[in-house]
């Protein structure tokens, strides 16, 4: 009897012993876990930090660390998109830029800023040189207003322009000042024309209707002067 019960009182020793060392790795790993998130949490607010005294480099950095750590997270689409933001405007660093962006898009494509994300990556796609990319992008725009449409056109146009793609060019400049009244944007969209048929072309009986739409509609003088002079 003595033996049996020294074992029992073995094995409930033992059983003690190993509930006690998993119970110190859970308290370990929770531990661990808490440290963790705080830690990402910190780096976030780091980030937030740099952004507000003008450091974007160190943003840049503590939102990569803050992305790479917890990239599921629900500050995650806005914190890729910030990041995003600072490569593009701050530091110039289009690849990385149109990188978070376009992963941007991929995981968050009905967010309130994926129209925005969309726009700035084309525009980050043309500072790269990539016209038919940034194109496409903006074609996948679909802006409700008129006013917006004509803008992306204008934008679109412009591209194309760059590419020497002239013929193009001025279908996209007629859809930007096709049926309204003259404004800013038809302006631009007239004076691109002109230089394709001036410059470009040497067209100058399709220059000079566009010349004087422009010295008789602008209100900027430099423009009035210019398309006199041309």
């Amino acid at each position: 009897m003595g033996d049996k019960a020294t074992g029992r009182g073995g094995e409930r020793a033992k059983s003690r012993f190993v509930a006690g060392l998993l119970l110190s790795v859970l308290l370990m790993s929770l531990a661990g876990w808490f440290g963790c998130s705080r830690d990402v949490e910190q780096s976030l607010d780091r980030a937030v930090e740099a952004w507000d005294s003008g450091n974007y480099k160190l943003a840049a950095e503590e939102y990569e660390r803050y992305l790479e750590k917890d990239p599921a997270s629900d500050k995650s689409a806005e914190a890729r998109f910030q990041l995003a933001n600072i490569y593009y405007f701050k530091l110039q660093r289009y690849d990385q830029a149109r990188s978070h962006y376009a992963m941007f898009l991929e995981r968050n494509h009905s967010h309130a800023n994926a129209q925005l994300a969309r726009e700035r990556l084309a525009e980050v796609l043309g500072e790269m040189g990539r016209a038919y990319e940034a194109i496409a992008e903006y074609e996948n725009l679909n802006p409700q207003e008129a006013d917006e449409r004509r803008r992306i056109r204008l934008r679109i146009a412009d591209l194309y322009f760059r590419q020497r793609n002239y013929s193009q060019a001025l279908t996209e400049y007629e859809k930007v000042i096709e049926k309204v009244a003259y404004d800013g944007l038809s302006e631009q969209a007239y004076l691109r024309e002109a230089s394709i048929y001036h410059i470009e072309r040497g067209q100058y009986q399709q220059a000079v209707p566009v010349y004087q739409m422009l010295a008789s509609a602008s209100g900027d003088a430099e423009v009035r002067v210019r398309a006199l002079f041309g």
